[in-house]
C-alpha cells in the first residue's frame, strides 16, 4: 500500500491499454461468472501505464466479486470534460449505501465480512494509483438501478 502510485511515469497512450491488460487478467473470473463486459471508447491521456492496468483490475474485480444475483455485467467509458478526462466503471451489482461510499477507499475496511474473499486493500491501492496522477476517484449510485458506478476524473 505504501508504494502504490509511487513515482508514475506518465506516457500518453490510449486508456484501452491498460484497461485490456487488466481485463486479460480478470479472464478466468470473467469466463466463470459469464459476465458480460463492454468497453466503449476511451480517451487517450498521460498516465503510467503499469500502474493504471493495476487500478482497472482493482474496480473491475470489485465489480465482478460484488456482482450480487444477477449475471455481472460491467461497462466501462471515458469521456473529455472541461476539466480533464472523466472515466466511469459501471456494474449492476450489490451496490454500496451512501454512507460507505467513502469508507470503502480506506485501508483494511470491507463492507462484506468474509463471505467475499479479499484484505480489504484494493480501492486503497486504486485511490492512490489515481492520487499519484492528480486525479480523483469516487463511488456513486446508480439510481433507481442496481450496482455502483466508480468514476474517476484525471485532470488536465
Amino acid at each position: 500500500l505504501s508504494r502504490a502510485g509511487a513515482n508514475p511515469r506518465r506516457l500518453p497512450i490510449s486508456l484501452r491499454v491498460p484497461l485490456q491488460a487488466a481485463l486479460f487478467r480478470l479472464q478466468p473470473l470473467i469466463s466463470e461468472l459469464a459476465a458480460e463486459v463492454a468497453v466503449d471508447t476511451l480517451p487517450e491521456f498521460s498516465v503510467d501505464e503499469g500502474q493504471f492496468s493495476q487500478m482497472f483490475e482493482i474496480v473491475l474485480d470489485n465489480a465482478l466479486k460484488y456482482h450480487g444475483q444477477e449475471r455481472p455485467s460491467v461497462s466501462v467509458s471515458g469521456a473529455e470534460t472541461d476539466s480533464g478526462i472523466l472515466l466511469a466503471v459501471r456494474d449492476n451489482g450489490v451496490g454500496i449505501a451512501p454512507e460507505f461510499r467513502t469508507h470503502v477507499f480506506k485501508p483494511f475496511k470491507r463492507l462484506h465480512g468474509r463471505e467475499i474473499p479479499g484484505a480489504g486493500l484494493g480501492l486503497s491501492i486504486g485511490r492512490k494509483i489515481v492520487e499519484a496522477h492528480e486525479g480523483q476517484i469516487w463511488v456513486e449510485g446508480n439510481g433507481d438501478h442496481p450496482g455502483t458506478t466508480v468514476k474517476i476524473l484525471l485532470p488536465y
